[in-house]
């Protein structure tokens, strides 16, 4: 008898607690079959780098999460699958954005992106990820996200690089380097206009719009510490060329 509530079911990725053993391949698929048999609406997996415990022997690792979020999607056929959830601390988020879209066609429109702030433990730190700003880098996460989930394109691919840019920053401080004797560059696609071809036909997401909305996109990439940036145009002609000779004069 139901109760009115539906269950999910947290799939084994981490090592044991105390033996250190790791769960199998073959354990976690198990899992998640025998979840699907049982009517469980939803098998998880947790994105988590490493867990250090004062009671525990030693440092535990997990398995990676969206490699195993794919396999598990593809070796299910009911229960809905979801990572448990997503750290936007230790994603860059367009690719989060993009892993989104590959695991839901794979598993058929059944995955669930459970996205969080992630936290600033050891594995953070171990693994050179920010441990800043938790909150304010999870709304500019989703700033980014959300419209490309939407299929709409984003004023704010400037901010996609700011991650980027700002750990660059920070190596360069821990070795005594000055940041600024270290060029950045970063390619775009530029689509005059609203029509987003280029994005329909397989592209990244294009820098489009007016000619004043592409020059206020473009010089953004100034204010997280890019230094270069080239420009992709499509479709790659003169005439696009001619056409963005107004921006190219303000940005040049």
């Amino acid at each position: 008898m139901g109760v009115g509530v539906a269950f999910g079911l947290v799939l084994p990725m981490v090592e044991g607690p105390v033996d250190g053993v790791k769960p199998t391949w073959l354990q976690i698929i198990s899992m998640a079959e025998r979840a699907e048999q049982f009517g469980f609406d939803t098998v998880w997996t947790a994105d988590e780098i490493v867990w250090r415990n004062p009671d525990w022997p030693g440092p535990r690792g997990w398995w990676e999460c969206l490699s195993m979020t794919g396999a598990v999607a593809a070796r299910t056929s009911t229960a809905r699958v979801g990572t448990w959830v997503m750290s936007a601390l230790h994603h860059n988020p367009g690719m989060i954005a993009s892993a989104a879209e590959t695991l839901d066609e794979i598993s058929g429109g059944r995955f669930v992106l459970g996205l969080g702030a992630g936290h600033t433990g050891g594995g953070a730190r171990e693994f050179g990820y920010p441990t800043d700003r938790t909150v304010s880098r999870y709304s500019e996460a989703l700033e980014i996200i959300v419209p490309l989930l939407r299929g709409d394109s984003t004023s704010s691919l400037p901010e996609t690089f700011a991650p980027m840019t700002a750990q660059l920053d920070r190596i360069c401080e821990d070795i005594g380097r000055d940041p600024g004797s270290i060029g950045r560059s970063v390619g775009v696609i530029v689509e005059p206009g609203d029509a987003k071809v280029a994005e329909s036909i397989g592209f990244d997401v294009a820098i489009t719009g007016s000619v004043d909305q592409i020059v206020d996109t473009i010089a953004g990439f100034a204010s997280v510490g890019v230094t270069r940036v080239e420009l992709l145009l499509y479709p790659n002609t003169v005439d696009t060329l001619e056409q963005l000779a107004p921006a190219l004069t303000a940005l040049v």
